[in-house]
């Protein structure tokens, strides 16, 4: 098992743990640099009215997250006539 490199770490199974070491090297940070950005991330939307416990919600931003270009393209053109 590798060594944890943050006290984030020690909460999160290994491949979880490494998956966020990942995408923190990826931007240049720590590990707890990524997750208090994420926190601070998560914050924001609570403050803007998201409630955290939306499972639908979550449901759609996951999908949202998963578009390729074109289909996020095709969103912003509909929430910016729509929305």
């Amino acid at each position: 098992m590798p060594r944890p490199t943050c006290q984030l770490n020690l909460t999160l199974d290994v491949p979880t743990a490494e998956y966020v070491e990942e995408i923190a090297f990826s931007v240049h940070k720590r590990p707890s640099g990524v997750g208090r950005d994420l926190l601070l991330e998560r914050l924001e939307l609570v403050r803007a009215g998201w409630n955290n416990e939306d499972d639908d919600l979550k449901e759609v931003l996951k999908e949202v997250c998963a578009m390729d270009a074109d289909g996020l393209d095709k969103l912003k053109k509909w929430m910016k006539k729509n929305g």
